[in-house]
């Protein structure tokens, strides 16, 4: 699988994408979706601190730590967890074994880091553990984080308008990028080669075809015949409120550019609107086959 590393608002972030197949058994993407889409991890750099974004999956292990070790220098890392979709956490031990960390920052329900971030069986629970060195930071909406000792670059928790799990989505003032965890990841490609960021200079071949079939036929099944009036008044007071020039998914391609970021915005506001027209799926959800037929 290939992997690439970009950077946006002259690398005060940096996208580690590694791709996977898209062959029906992963959970990320419809079940018949074919191509190749990346896992991104993003690193947000400011003087001597380093912000990590997710820590790629398993598979991925040794490519994310080499993406880090060419891409912090020497800046102090600290990882924040966004998504609380296990499966992206489980590199968390390695990279705190090889770099150090500095925070963890987590939710204020959440345990010590050691506790819950240290996944993988191979690695044992006891004081070799480099998570137990790390600080705790807290994420709570409406609290700012400073990513640097001076206090120049803020970012911002929010409720998303439009989630699955109780993930947050963050704001960063200073580059004007949203990273939204699992919306607006319906960017793949159909060989195994990027470029996983999508800039106004890429054909970008996006419809509300694709976006319909990303959402409806996936994890957000159930916007089909539901009321989504409330769900497109916050999408769009989020949009209002914050200048946004990148999005940045957990997954699929990170869209650079404002151009970019306001078509696929139509896009996901044009197909929420078409939603309550939609036959609902409901409980039928459940009769779905391995091979995505309904």
């Amino acid at each position: 699988m290939s992997s690439e590393t970009a950077a946006l608002a002259d690398g005060r972030v940096v996208v580690l994408s590694n791709s996977y197949e898209l062959d029906g058994r992963v959970t990320t993407h419809p079940v018949d979706a074919r191509g190749y889409a990346p896992m991104q991890t993003y690193l947000l750099k400011e003087g001597e601190r380093a912000l990590l974004l997710g820590t790629g999956l398993t598979g991925q292990e040794d490519q994310i730590l080499n993406q880090i070790d060419e891409a912090r220098g020497t800046a102090r890392l600290s990882i924040m967890p966004l998504g609380f979709d296990f499966t992206l956490l489980s590199n968390a031990r390695p990279i705190a074994d090889r770099f150090g960390l500095e925070y963890v920052y987590q939710p204020q329900y959440a345990d010590a880091p050691w506790t819950w971030l240290n996944l993988r069986p191979e690695f044992p629970v006891d004081e070799r553990d480099a998570l137990r060195s790390a600080d705790v930071g807290m994420m709570k909406t409406g609290t700012p984080i400073l990513l640097d000792a001076a206090g120049d670059r803020t970012l911002h928790l929010i409720v998303p308008p439009l989630r699955l799990l109780p993930n947050p989505w963050l704001y960063d003032e200073a580059t004007r990028t949203m990273f939204c965890v699992d919306v607006f990841t319906w960017v793949w490609r159909p060989e195994d080669r990027g470029p996983w960021v999508i800039s106004e200079a890429d054909d970008d071949p996006t419809t509300l075809d694709t976006v319909r079939h990303a959402l409806f036929d996936n994890r957000y099944w159930w916007l089909p015949g539901a009321d989504t009036t409330r769900i497109r008044r916050a999408l769009a007071d989020t949009f209002e409120r914050y200048e946004i020039e990148n999005l940045a998914p957990d997954h699929g391609c990170a869209l650079e550019g404002s151009a970019v970021v306001s078509r696929h915005y139509q896009l996901l506001d044009d197909l929420l609107a078409e939603a309550p027209g939609e036959p609902a799926i409901g409980v039928e959800v459940g009769a779905w086959t391995f091979a995505g037929s309904r």
